[in-house]
C-alpha cells in the first residue's frame, strides 16, 4: 500500500485523520446510462482500477466502514474513503463487461448440472450491479416480491422469537459496547464534553442493564448463574423509563461527531422499542419467578407492537441470527432469476474486493453468507413457493485462479477462480472469485471457518505430512507445545486453561448437589457444555458456533463419558455419590474456546481433565436419625474439600488423515485438506473409553485399529506431558 495512507496517525483501534464519518457505498460515479461502455472506455480505466487495487490492498469496507484487515482496525480518511467508493464504481462497470459475463456465463455451466442457471448470467443489468443497504425487513420482502400476507406472516413467526428478553437486552449492550469502542478512541485522541459525557452515559448504562438482569436464566452455563447482588438496593421501582431517558442522552451528546454517526443512527432505531416498554417495571430483587413476569411482558409488548417495517425489529433479528446489529451492505445487490413451471429460483448477490488475500475473501465470505442467509431465512418463513438456490460472488482484480472450499453452514460452497478475459486481451487482466452455494435447507449459521489455500499450498502441505516434515517442522505424531494454566475462574469449584499452540480454551467445573437418576441410584451425574466465543473464530459469531458448541459437547460426551449406561466412562461417576438413591454430586464441565487454530477437542479433553485436577469437593456430613423414606439433612461444609480423583480421566486423541498418512493435533490449515478424523480417548492403562469420527471419507477397519495402536502409543506421551504442566500449574497457584 502506498506510504500515504502508512503515515495516517493510528490510535487505539482507529486510523485518525482531520476529517472523518461513516460512509455506505451509494455512490454509481462511472455508471452510465447505457450497460455497455465501449472498447476505448475500458482500456482508459483500467491502468486506474489496477492503481486502485494496489492503494486499497489492505482495506475493506464493510456496513458503512472501512477497516484494515491487518488489524481490524477502523479508518476514518476522506481520501481513502473517495478512492474506495471511485474503485467500487469502476469494478461494477467492468462486471457488466461484454467478455466479462461471457467467461460468468461459461463458469456457471461448467460449475453446475442444472439448466436453470444457463437461461441468466448474473449482473448482465446495471440495476443488478447497484449497492444496496438492507436496513429492514421491509426491504428485504420488497426484494423477493413477498405479498402482504406473507409479510404478516413473517412477523407473526419472528417477533416471538427476536423479542425474547435476552436478545433484546443483548442487542441494546451490543450497540453501548459499539459505542464504547469508539468513544475510547476519541478520547484518547482529547477529551471533550461530550465524548466524556457520552462514555459515562455508556457506562451508567450497560451497569444498568447488567444489574437489572435475571441472573437465573436457565439457558445460561451454569458457572455464569450468578446470584442477584446484595448490596444493590433500590428504594424505588426501576423501569425502562430510565434506560429510554439516558439512550435519549446519549443520542444529543453524540450526535454532532460523525465518527459516530452509525451508532446514533442505530440508538435512534432502538428508542422504537424503548417508548413501548417503558412502563415497564424493572426490579431484580422480587425474586426469580416475579423477574420472569417482567420479561415476559417485555417480550409481549415488543412483539405487539413492533411492525414488519419496524427497524428495531430487523435490528433484533440481526441480533438474533448473527449476534449484530450494524445493517448489512452489498456491494451488488443481485437479483432473482426462476422459473415458475418447475419452482426453482435463484438469488445472487456480489462483494467488490481489493485483494484476494485469505483475510480479505474470508471478510467478503462471511458478508455475503450472512447476506444471504438472511433473505433465504426470510424466503421461508414467508412459505414462499419453491426451492431457491443462493449464489454468492466474489470480484477482483489480479487474483489468482484457485479453488477455495467453505466449512461453513451451507453444505456445500465452493470458490471457482476463473479468468475475467476482458476487451482487450493484453491491457486487460481482471479476475473473479466465484463462489457458489449449494443448500437444499437453510440454518442458521454455525460456521467452523474458512481456510483458503492455494494449490501450491495445498500440495505443499500435504507433500510435508507424505515426508514427515509438516509446515511448522513438526513430525506426524509430535504435539505443538502445550501450556496450563489452573483456578483461573475464581468462583468454579475447579478451573483450568490450555493452549496448544494458537488453540485456546478454558474449562470449569462447578459442582451442585443433586438427586441420582433413578435407573442409576449408585452414580452421580456429569453434564458437558461447550461454547465457541465469536472472538475465536469470525464464522463463530452471534449463532454462527451453535452448531459447532453442539458437536463438540456430544464429541466430549462419548468420549469421556462413554454409553448412556456409563458403561466405559472416563469419569468415575460412582464417585460423586453421597447416599445412594438420594443425594450425589452434579459436576457441570463448560469449555469456552477462546481462539481456534485446530485440534479444539483435543485441546478441550486436556483442558476439562486439568480442571477436574484442580476441583475441591466440599466436604459433606449427613446427619443421622433419618428414616430410610426421609430425605436426609446435609451440612456441606465452606472449608474442607476433597481433591476429585483424576487418575482414570483420559485424553483424547485426534488422528486426522491427510492423504495416505494421518497426524495428531492438526492445525486449521491441515484440517482443511483432511479426509477424515478419529478421535479417541485414552485412560492411563491404555483402555480405549471412547471413540468418534468426523469428515464424509470411510476408512478400513484394518486401518482405524492403527489409529487405535497409535493412539494409546501418542496418549502415553500426551499424559506425561500433562502430568507434569498441571503439577507445575498446581505449584504455581500455591505459592
Amino acid at each position: 500500500m502506498a506510504c500515504r495512507f502508512w503515515k495516517l496517525l493510528y490510535s487505539g483501534n482507529h486510523f485518525r485523520t482531520n476529517k472523518s464519518a461513516a460512509f455506505y457505498l451509494n455512490s454509481m460515479l462511472y455508471h452510465s446510462s447505457q450497460d455497455v461502455c465501449n472498447l476505448q472506455w475500458y482500456q482508459n480505466e483500467f491502468p486506474k482500477i489496477k492503481k486502485l487495487t494496489h492503494l486499497l490492498a489492505n482495506v475493506d469496507a464493510i456496513d458503512g466502514r472501512l477497516i484494515d484487515i491487518n488489524s481490524n482496525s477502523t479508518i476514518f480518511d476522506d481520501q481513502i474513503e473517495h478512492e474506495m467508493c471511485t474503485f467500487k464504481s469502476l469494478a461494477r462497470v467492468f462486471v457488466g463487461s461484454p467478455s466479462a459475463q461471457h467467461k460468468m456465463k461459461h463458469v456457471l455451466a461448467s460449475s453446475t448440472t442444472n439448466t436453470q442457471h444457463d437461461s441468466f448470467t448474473p449482473f448482465s443489468k446495471t440495476t443488478e450491479r447497484e449497492p444496496m443497504v438492507v436496513g429492514s425487513l421491509t426491504k428485504v420482502s420488497n426484494f423477493l416480491s413477498v405479498s402482504a400476507q406473507q409479510r404478516k406472516l413473517v412477523r407473526f413467526t419472528v417477533c416471538p422469537q427476536v423479542t425474547q428478553h435476552h436478545i433484546w437486552t443483548g442487542a441494546l449492550k451490543e450497540i453501548l459496547n459499539n459505542f464504547a469502542v469508539d468513544l475510547d478512541s476519541l478520547s484518547s485522541q482529547g477529551l471533550n464534553e461530550g465524548t466524556i459525557l457520552g462514555q459515562q452515559i455508556v457506562h451508567s448504562c450497560l451497569k444498568f442493564l447488567t444489574e437489572t438482569a435475571n441472573f437465573s436464566d436457565p439457558d445460561s452455563s451454569s458457572w455464569m448463574k450468578l446470584s442477584p447482588s446484595k448490596t444493590v438496593n433500590y428504594s424505588d421501582s426501576q423501569k425502562w423509563e430510565d434506560v429510554l431517558v439516558m439512550f435519549n442522552d446519549l443520542i444529543e451528546c453524540c450526535r454532532s461527531e460523525t465518527r459516530l454517526k452509525l451508532h446514533v443512527a442505530k440508538a435512534e432505531v432502538m428508542r422504537e422499542g424503548l417508548l413501548q416498554i417503558k412502563d415497564v417495571s424493572i426490579d431484580n430483587n422480587i425474586g426469580y419467578k416475579g423477574a420472569q413476569s417482567q420479561e415476559r411482558l417485555v417480550q409481549k409488548k415488543l412483539s405487539k407492537t413492533l411492525g414488519h417495517s419496524s427497524r428495531c425489529l430487523f435490528t433484533l433479528l440481526q441480533y438474533y441470527l448473527y449476534g449484530r446489529v450494524t445493517d448489512i451492505e452489498v456491494d451488488m445487490c443481485g437479483g432473482i432469476y426462476g422459473n415458475e413451471n418447475d419452482s426453482k429460483f435463484c438469488l445472487f448477490m456480489g462483494r467488490i474486493l481489493t485483494s484476494d488475500s485469505e483475510k480479505m475473501v474470508g471478510r467478503g465470505v462471511k458478508q455475503l453468507d450472512r447476506v444471504l442467509g438472511l433473505f433465504k431465512f426470510v424466503w421461508e418463513m414467508a412459505g414462499k413457493k419453491g426451492h431457491l438456490d443462493l449464489q454468492g460472488h466474489l470480484w477482483c482484480v489480479g487474483a489468482d485462479n484457485r479453488i477455495l472450499r467453505y466449512r461453513g453452514n451451507m453444505p456445500s460452497l465452493v470458490f471457482f477462480g476463473n479468468l475475467l478475459t476482458a476487451i482487450h486481451p493484453l491491457l486487460i487482466h481482471a479476475h473473479s472469485l466465484l463462489i457458489w452455494f449449494q443448500q437444499n435447507s437453510f440454518s442458521a449459521p454455525a460456521a467452523t471457518g474458512m481456510v483458503g489455500l492455494s494449490l501450491g499450498e495445498q500440495r505443499f502441505i500435504q507433500g510435508g505430512i507424505a515426508q514427515d516434515v509438516r509446515c511448522d517442522g513438526r513430525k506426524r505424531l509430535t504435539y505443538r507445545p502445550i501450556y496450563v494454566e489452573t483456578g483461573v475462574i475464581p468462583q468454579a469449584n475447579g478451573s483450568a486453561r490450555i493452549r496448544i499452540g494458537a488453540t485456546d480454551v478454558i474449562a470449569s467445573v462447578k459442582a451442585e448437589l443433586g438427586k441420582p437418576n433413578i435407573l442409576q441410584p449408585n452414580k452421580g451425574k456429569v453434564s458437558i457444555h461447550i461454547d465457541c466465543s465469536s472472538t475465536a473464530e469470525p464464522a463463530f459469531e452471534g449463532r454462527g458456533g451453535d452448531e459447532l458448541s453442539a458437536e463438540l459437547s456430544t464429541a466430549l460426551q462419548r468420549c469421556l463419558l462413554g454409553a448412556k449406561s456409563g458403561a466405559g466412562a472416563g469419569i468415575d461417576l460412582s464417585s460423586l455419590i453421597v447416599i445412594e438413591g438420594k443425594i450425589c454430586w452434579d459436576l457441570y464441565i463448560d469449555g469456552l474456546v477462546v481462539s481456534s487454530d485446530g485440534n479444539l477437542l483435543d485441546a478441550l479433553g486436556a483442558a476439562i481433565k486439568a480442571a477436574l485436577s484442580n476441583t475441591g469437593i466440599p466436604r459433606v456430613q449427613v446427619a443421622a436419625g433419618a428414616s430410610s423414606d426421609e430425605q436426609p439433612e446435609v451440612d456441606v461444609s465452606d472449608e474442607e474439600f476433597l481433591q476429585f480423583d483424576t487418575s482414570g480421566v483420559p485424553v483424547i486423541v485426534t488422528l486426522t488423515k491427510v492423504g495416505r498418512h494421518y497426524i495428531v493435533d492438526a492445525t486449521s490449515e491441515e484440517e482443511s485438506q483432511m479426509s477424515s478424523a478419529v478421535s479417541i480417548s485414552v485412560d492411563r492403562q491404555g483402555h480405549i473409553c471412547g471413540i468418534t469420527k468426523r469428515g464424509g471419507a470411510g476408512l478400513d477397519p484394518s486401518i482405524i485399529l492403527d489409529m487405535i495402536s497409535v493412539a494409546k502409543h501418542v496418549s502415553e506421551q500426551l499424559i506425561n506431558k500433562l502430568d507434569s504442566e498441571i503439577a507445575s500449574a498446581e505449584a504455581e497457584d500455591e505459592s
